[in-house]
């Protein structure tokens, strides 16, 4: 499958605080290539960026964000789509209300996944609110690991497919995942398709960037209603060491990431990053352990 987004050369990318190696996209070849751990998350965060949070705290605060509250990124909708149509979307697990735009001939989440159900094996210990705080749960959604987003526990049950950290996983090309009924986890083709959708992929951060909230007054131009909040991102691994399932959150304010359906390999799997200075999107793959944020598409 075609890989999804080449990085540029001049982009930040943050070091890992463990964990195996990642990788991001290698701009002379266009194909990702495998960079240690030891190079990908602490270049540009101060320690009092990553924060360390007790499991029983980020259990009480994911409890508090399964409400139905809508995201505070309702407020950066842009009225200049180039299409023009706008809806919204009602998850009928929670209850929860998103806004959805149509981008070319897709229709996206214009806001973050925020779903949590303490009775969903899935998302339960597999998923965060940024720093523990139910109040970032409600400005940018939940975080989640790859297993989560694809929705392993529900593979593994229904068609003895084992996913995750380390495990084999043959998916379908539609991997429905956790997104909402009659929505689906996007893989590396339909994020190519939106960045070809908005003029090419060394643009589409700039225009798919909420037009506030990003670091040094960087913001986006939020032209077609995208809406990409600076959500930042968890590790598997604490800031001193691994921890079990808590980890340390990073970049909040500087980088939005989003799972792709796509895997690279039984510890990794893709992703897409839009960074603060940088108008290109780019991508790579990490660690199926972290927590990135999901946007779902329409089937």
């Amino acid at each position: 499958m075609k890989k999804f987004l080449v990085a540029m050369s001049v982009v930040a990318v943050l070091a890992a605080c463990g964990g195996n190696g990642e990788g991001v996209a290698n701009p002379n070849n266009g194909e990702f290539a495998v960079e240690s751990s030891s190079s990908v998350e602490n270049s540009q965060l101060s320690s009092s960026e990553k924060a360390k949070s007790s499991s029983s705290k980020g259990e009480k605060n994911a409890e508090e964000s399964s409400s139905s509250v809508k995201s505070e990124s309702f407020e950066n909708l842009s009225s200049s789509n180039n299409n023009g149509e706008y809806s919204s979307l009602i998850d009928e697990r929670d209850g929860r209300t998103y806004r959805i735009v149509k981008i070319g001939n897709q229709w996206w989440m214009a806001e973050n996944l925020n779903y949590y159900d303490t009775l969903n094996l899935s998302v339960k210990a597999k998923s965060w609110c940024y720093n523990d705080s139910a109040y970032y749960c409600k400005k940018y959604g939940r975080l989640y690991t790859w297993a989560a987003a694809v929705d392993s526990v529900k593979l593994y049950r229904d068609k003895s497919i084992d996913c995750g950290y380390g495990r084999a996983c043959v998916l379908s090309d539609t991997v429905y995942g956790i997104c909402p009924l009659g929505w689906h986890l996007p893989n590396n083709m339909e994020w190519e398709a939106l960045s070809s959708a908005v003029g090419g992929q060394s643009t589409a951060a700039k225009i798919l960037r909420t037009t506030s909230g990003w670091l040094e007054g960087d913001d986006g131009t939020d032209s077609v209603g995208f809406s990409a909040l600076p959500a930042g991102f968890m590790t598997s691994y604490d800031c001193k060491g691994p921890v079990g399932s808590i980890g340390c959150f990073s970049s909040e304010g500087y980088s939005a990431y989003f799972w792709s359906a796509t895997e690279n390999s039984v510890y990794e799997a893709y992703y897409v990053q839009f960074y603060y200075f940088f108008e290109g999107a780019t991508g790579g793959f990490f660690s199926k352990n972290y927590a990135h944020s999901i946007r779902c598409v329409k089937n």
